[in-house]
């Protein structure tokens, strides 16, 4: 039986770290997060596997969100897409509303 050594396991460590860090990065910043959408809804789509409600999502209220809504992108509002009488938001709108770093992929 072969033992490894201090450097060995070290190394092996610091390898599953790094592939680590990377697969929680392909989480939060892969392509099916970033083209989710939220809704102004009070009741989450049953069979998302996330909360798809627009208000858990940011923190804001209703009323806060309609505001940005009905502003827009060009006047510092948020980036939506009207469908029917929905507004819907995509994850890659919500961060970049709020100032938080583009993906890296």
């Amino acid at each position: 039986m072969q033992v490894a050594s201090l450097q060995q396991y070290q190394a092996q460590q610091a390898q599953i770290q790094a592939l680590s860090a990377k697969l929680a990065d392909l989480e939060w910043n892969g392509p099916q997060v970033l083209a989710r959408t939220y809704h102004l809804g009070t009741v989450p789509t049953p069979g998302r596997g996330y909360d798809d409600r627009l208000t858990t999502r940011t923190g804001l209220g209703k009323t806060k969100l309609r505001e940005l809504l009905d502003l827009g992108p060009i006047r510092g509002g948020l980036r939506r897409v009207r469908a029917g009488d929905k507004w819907l938001v995509t994850e890659a709108a919500v961060r970049e509303f709020f100032g938080e770093p583009a993906p890296t992929n």
